[in-house]
């Protein structure tokens, strides 16, 4: 049983910590190949509590996540387990803990039950899907920030006061990621070299991923004849929504807003089979958006997507590359992107559609079969489908609460008909990013500044203090440099180093820009740190510190960054 103490322990830096700084905010780190830190969350809240009931009397506390809170009352003459223990059942409920595999998960949940007394029957978690999602997060450390507060107030100033520090439009020209000049150009950024990184590091991942599974990579023209867009059916659906290049009477020509036109004139054009094709391209496409609902890089008019085609000839081929696509999509978020608030949804027929209403109705049925034959729960948006075929949306949440449609698998059973394919009756449009500007416009918030380390262009910061021999850090240097031109892992560090005089001084004016600046991690080295072959790498988004070898630093970013 957890003593009543006013001293949280904590796990991760294996000492005990005044209760005070934890009510101020302790980032977690969650560590999969650790039981005990698969816990820690569970029982800082669970000490937390109990304390705050026995020292402060009744009292209500309200447990918030940015997009996450739970409102708990406490009266230490009443039985404070029980109502602990049912707040804790439904953290764990509502929360969807995703972060370790099924078998560990119910170990932990034993010694939980053990300590409580809980019935795990109340906390409805499907270890099927967690299994399903474990190689994702194996290996992997996940961040977790949480706080209490004493009241509504006090937790609605707290989320404002985040809304206004973290904007993604705020971040971007802190950090010289972009800016807007609402004057000259309204509706698109204008990029530093910082940022094209960033958006390079991603398209790199992805295009291997798409080479590895066998899609043809192609790219395709900006604009097209008014006839496409007729045949395709988006002339008549969306006309409202494209940009008209230059009008004419008989034939106009329109910018593109969606990809699928132009893929299927290349598989027209160049593919001569009956088998399945597979078409992925970095599309760039333009799309008009009211001025009153554009937001930073979360709308814009132009934007880039990670544009996937599987045209397909039978519900069999259908079925197959629906469930490689979503397997694919969820994975990248849990595990590169660290986004454990991802939610499914299927859309279904609208209004204003083409084609038949039982293929449809057929079609509906199969994105339902895909996602619960992954034990993955989904939400039903009626009507909300695109106008050619049901959908399959992930969203995530920004900061302030509200969720962003990314990723997208799309059926689309009129389109090959329409343009004259015969082979390939259906299309399997499909985007893990969406909108890349978007993705990371609500990464960026999300994190608070921070990019999944993966994508960061400030992974790592080396301070060497003048006087340690080059030698010693110069096989160290090279093989990061190494690591840096790696097309996959494209590590991102600075050397830096920090004069002797007023080191101290130094050292805290360094941490502090580090922090701002939003690096990941950094490690000191010393002559002490030289001679014993031993640093401490600190982790800047939590504080947490590891001792490893200086040596080993290479092949610890090469695990996290795979």
């Amino acid at each position: 049983m957890i003593e009543k103490s006013n001293k949280v322990f904590c796990i991760e830096e294996r000492k005990i910590l005044p209760i005070s700084k934890y009510r101020e905010g302790i980032s977690l780190l969650y560590d999969v190949k650790s039981r005990e830190n698969a816990i820690v969350i569970s029982y800082f809240l669970i000490q937390a509590l109990i304390e705050d009931g026995l020292e402060l009397g009744r009292k209500k506390f309200f447990y918030s996540e940015p997009n996450f809170s739970i409102e708990l009352e406490i009266d230490p003459r009443e039985d404070c387990y029980q109502k602990i223990s049912s707040f804790l059942s439904s953290f764990l409920k509502q929360r969807k803990v995703f972060n370790t595999r099924g078998e560990l998960l119910k170990r932990v949940f034993s010694n939980i039950e053990e300590d409580l007394s809980i019935d795990r029957s109340s906390y409805d978690l499907n270890f099927s899907n967690l299994l399903l999602l474990s190689s994702c997060l194996r290996e992997k450390k996940i961040i977790f920030s949480f706080k209490l507060f004493d009241s509504e107030e006090e937790r609605k100033e707290a989320e404002q006061k985040d809304l206004i520090t973290y904007e993604h439009k705020r971040v971007g020209l802190e950090l010289s990621y972009f800016f807007f000049d609402p004057i000259n150009a309204p509706y698109e950024p204008f990029y530093f070299y910082s940022f094209i990184k960033i958006v390079e590091k991603l398209k790199r991942r992805l295009l291997l991923q798409k080479l590895e599974k066998g899609y043809n990579v192609i790219s395709t023209p900006l604009f097209y004849k008014s006839d496409l867009w007729e045949a395709s059916g988006h002339l008549s659906n969306y006309l409202q929504n494209m940009f008209i290049l230059e009008r004419k009477e008989e034939q106009s020509i329109l910018l593109k807003p969606m990809g699928c036109p132009s893929a299927s004139i290349f598989l027209k054009n160049f593919f001569r089979t009956t088998e399945t094709v597979k078409i992925f391209e970095f599309g760039k496409v333009f799309r008009k958006e009211l001025s009153g609902v554009k937001d930073g890089l979360k709308r814009v008019s132009t934007f880039t997507q990670d544009d996937s085609h599987i045209f397909c000839s039978s519900s069999e081929e259908v079925r197959k590359n629906l469930k490689e696509l979503f397997v694919t999509i969820v994975m990248n978020y849990r595990n590169t992107f660290e986004c454990l608030d991802l939610s499914i949804s299927i859309s279904t027929r609208p209004e204003k559609f083409i084609g038949k209403e039982e293929i449809w109705k057929e079609y509906e049925s199969i994105l339902r079969e895909t996602i619960t034959s992954f034990n993955c729960s989904y939400d039903i948006k009626e009507g909300d489908g695109a106008f050619y075929g049901p959908k399959i949306d992930f969203a995530i949440t920004d900061l302030e609460g509200k969720r962003w449609q990314l990723a997208t698998i799309q059926l689309d059973f009129n389109l090959t008909q329409r343009l004259g394919i015969k082979d390939h009756s259906i299309v399997l449009h499909s985007a893990c990013l969406g909108s890349i500007e978007r993705f990371l416009a609500v990464l960026l918030e999300k994190n608070r500044g921070y990019l999944p380390l993966v994508l960061s262009d400030r992974q790592l910061c080396l301070l060497v203090i003048d006087g340690v021999e080059k030698a010693k850090i110069a096989g160290l240097q090279m093989e990061l440099n190494r690591m840096s031109s790696d097309n996959f892992l494209s590590l991102d560090y600075v050397l830096k180093v920090l004069p002797n005089r007023g080191l101290s001084s130094h050292l805290s004016s360094e941490i502090s820009r580090l922090k701002r600046e939003k690096f990941h991690y950094y490690a000191v080295v010393g002559e002490k740190e030289s001679r014993e072959n031993l640093v401490k790498l600190i982790d800047l988004r939590n504080g947490v510190s590891e001792l490893i070898q200086l040596d080993s630093i290479p092949s610890y970013f090469n695990r996290l960054l795979k």
